[in-house]
């Protein structure tokens, strides 16, 4: 068997007006009165330091505004150390306090009440995927990719929503085209014919319970040659929003190689993983 190892360490730290996000813990732990009395201080310092600094240079004045600001909000108003820059990072999809890149919200706000879920029971998953199919199917069909918007007339080879921790945690459903019938036989199904598509959707649950879709991801058996070191699949990962994010030999390849990279494990399968048995259908 092959042996191929792909290791991508990724490591940052986010400081936001001086504050850590252990400095945050430390002020939830402090009770709720000290913290508000933590931020008005830093207030009060910010428009100390802005007066004695009138008569510096504006990139010294903005500093000394700016290290003071409330870190909740640093992105706000005369906090902002990129107004009016075109490469402002506070702005747009770059943002550091909008949405989930929020440090202060409440998905990743170590101060907020935990999010986490127990894990719904097998009727709820069912529930919630059936609740979101109709548009699932619509959205990834506006990618035009090979199956996205047939693949849930195909046979469904699990009993409900499974979590893969290979497809960043979600819940997800696998099916397969009439071409890969096979598939159902599981780790007996030897080497899947061209043509074969292999489809796995995906939701994630949040923690008040609102279901939502994630990627759909897409396996296609290609001709002889088209691939021959990853078995002549084609790997293609469609959003929620219908957009392409890569195609094995098409757009964003390069990206796309994390799937081949994967799969690579399961070469004596035909690169196939399959489910727990516990959710296999019979």
């Amino acid at each position: 068997m092959k042996i191929r190892s792909k290791i991508k360490s990724t490591s940052g730290l986010l400081t936001i007006a001086g504050l850590t996000m252990a400095g945050l813990v430390s002020a939830c732990d402090q009770g709720d009165n000290s913290e508000q009395t933590s931020v008005e201080t830093q207030v009060e310092d910010a428009r100390a330091a802005t007066s004695e600094n009138i008569d510096a240079s504006p990139k010294e004045a903005s500093k000394a505004s700016t290290e003071a600001c409330n870190p909740c909000n640093p992105c706000a108003g005369a906090c902002n150390p990129c107004a009016g820059d075109a490469s402002n990072p506070c702005a747009a999809a770059c943002n550091p306090c909008a949405g989930a890149c929020n440090p202060c919200a409440a998905a990743c706000n170590p101060c907020s009440a935990s999010t986490e879920l127990g894990e719904p029971s097998g009727e709820q998953l069912r529930a919630a995927y059936d609740g979101l199919k109709a548009g699932m199917k619509v959205s990834y069909g506006a990618s035009g990719a090979n199956g996205a918007l047939e693949y849930q007339g195909w046979q469904n080879y699990n009993t409900q929503p499974y979590r893969s921790a290979t497809h960043g945690g979600r819940l997800v459903n696998n099916y397969a085209n009439a071409t890969a019938a096979a598939y159902g036989q599981f780790g007996e199904a030897g080497i899947m014919p061209d043509g074969s598509i292999l489809a796995k959707d995906s939701l994630k649950i949040s923690a008040s319970g609102k279901a939502a879709p994630g990627p759909l991801f897409l396996m296609e058996k290609m001709d002889a040659e088209f691939d021959s070191d990853n078995g002549d699949w084609k790997y293609s990962l469609i959003m929620p929003n219908g957009t392409t994010w890569g195609v094995t030999g098409g757009k964003n390849s390069k990206g796309m190689g994390f799937c081949s990279d994967c799969h690579i494990a399961a070469e004596d399968f035909d690169y196939l993983f399959f489910m727990p048995d516990e959710y296999r259908k019979e």
